[in-house]
């Protein structure tokens, strides 16, 4: 199964993409980690893709962390 993941070049936001994308290829899938600023044409991806995933920022209280693990 191929999964697409389409995220921003930089901040938080990559980290938790990047992280999605090793936890899925570790499950045996096969991953498309798409940044958006460099992705001119997404339609050969979105083709291929049996799932899609969109990482977008989202806004959290200040001092609170992005990421708890």
């Amino acid at each position: 199964m191929r999964v697409a993941i389409i995220v921003d070049r930089t901040g938080p936001d990559r980290l938790l993409a990047d992280w999605l994308a090793e936890r899925a290829c570790e499950e045996g899938y096969e991953v498309d980690l798409i940044d958006l600023a460099q992705a001119a044409d997404l339609e050969p991806w979105l083709e291929d893709a049996d799932v899609l995933v969109v990482v977008t920022p989202c806004a959290l209280p200040p001092g609170k962390p992005i990421i708890q693990i």
